[in-house]
């Protein structure tokens, strides 16, 4: 098994956890879940934390010697995971502005992220080609610079949702 494919089987078995955790909380209490009930914070500060350890999971691995695909594949993992946990945390319902910012940031940086692996694979399998043409270097290099742009736009992406994420977390706090 590759491992993208491990990854997305990680992340798909954590997140039916994370589903089947939430159902059990909605099926216990008659009260949806939110933010505000104490399973709710506990999911949302899970899901913020595991955001900072995705964020940071390039530096921490970059000092060992793994794989640039082993440091892709557990970088979409701890994403993926925080993303079934901050939409367990929220059930759908935005309450604030903040937090729908937050929310829409996760969703930017998880498509922007999903796009850049795509063009990683394509770089991957037009390196691994050997033309002598010269029709693979100029793709290459327009592959290269699209999935900088979406890079870009992850680390932008992600960069949001931790700053909404720490503001919505100080204004719960303060009110």
């Amino acid at each position: 098994m590759t491992a993208p494919r491990r990854s997305l089987l990680i992340t798909v078995a954590a997140g039916l956890v994370i589903a089947s955790y939430y159902l059990f909380l909605v099926w216990q209490s008659f009260d949806p879940l939110s933010g505000r009930t104490p399973q709710g914070r506990i999911l949302g500060l899970l899901g913020w934390i595991l955001s900072l350890v995705t964020s940071g999971s390039y530096f921490w691995q970059r000092r060992r010697a793994y794989t640039k695909e082993a440091q892709d594949a557990w970088h979409a993992v701890l994403g993926g995971v925080a993303l079934w946990l901050l939409i367990a945390h929220s059930s759908f319902r935005l309450g604030n502005t903040v937090a729908a910012l937050a929310f829409f940031a996760l969703l930017g940086g998880v498509v922007s992220g999903l796009i850049a692996a795509f063009y990683d694979r394509k770089l991957s399998h037009l390196t691994s080609q050997a033309v002598t043409s010269d029709v693979v270097p100029t793709t290459r290099f327009r592959y290269h610079q699209l999935r900088q742009r979406w890079v870009l736009l992850h680390v932008a992406s992600a960069t949001g949702l931790l700053t909404f994420a720490v503001i919505h977390i100080l204004s719960i706090l303060y009110y």
